[in-house]
């Protein structure tokens, strides 16, 4: 599905400069997750793990199925 895209060694290594956690707590406006039942990308468990993190209101994780980590495809646009 991702063949086309490639990370470099240079942007993993610079991602691990950031905390996910201190970006996500710094936000100061209502967030919503939104996460695939199959977690292709990344794993319903993951947002639950930010909605630990962010302090602020009205934090919310959205739980869907068929989705793709692009959000492509009318049917994904309008579920979202």
């Amino acid at each position: 599905m991702y063949d086309d895209f490639v990370q470099s060694k240079d942007y993993i290594k610079d991602s691990m400069k950031y905390s996910s956690a201190e970006a996500i707590n710094k936000l100061e406006f209502p967030v919503l997750l939104i996460y695939d039942e199959r977690g292709d990308a990344v794993s319903p468990p993951e947002g639950l793990k930010f909605l630990k993190f962010y302090k602020g209101e009205g934090a919310k994780l959205e739980i869907m199925n068929e989705l793709n980590h692009k959000f492509y495809g009318e049917e994904t646009k309008k579920k979202v």
